[in-house]
């Protein structure tokens, strides 16, 4: 199993305006990717700048690379990252890959 994590840095006064985005991200990969089991979350305590962290599950690399193609096409999924991408800090965000053992 490989566990995708993607973080996401924003300002604490723009986390009202992003969280019901980032909510929503996370509801329409479940819609169309329902086997990833994305999660989204954020971290507590962390002023002035919240860290958010999108996880998602996939059962080896290839099914991962699979979904990152998909969503790199994917015109619904295309149009939530940019409406969310006012609220994020540039640059400040990563992706980890986490393998089962």
């Amino acid at each position: 199993m490989i566990r995708c994590v993607r973080t996401a840095v924003v300002p604490e006064f723009k986390m009202a305006a992003f969280l019901p985005l980032f909510r929503k991200m996370v509801e329409y990969v479940n819609t169309r990717w329902p086997d990833t089991n994305a999660q989204g979350l954020r971290q507590r305590f962390d002023v002035p700048n919240v860290t958010c962290y999108f996880v998602a599950d996939f059962a080896d690399l290839a099914e991962l690379d699979r979904w990152l193609s998909e969503t790199g096409s994917d015109e619904g999924y295309g149009k939530i990252l940019d409406e969310m991408r006012d609220a994020l800090i540039p640059d400040a965000g990563c992706m980890v890959l986490l393998e089962s053992v």
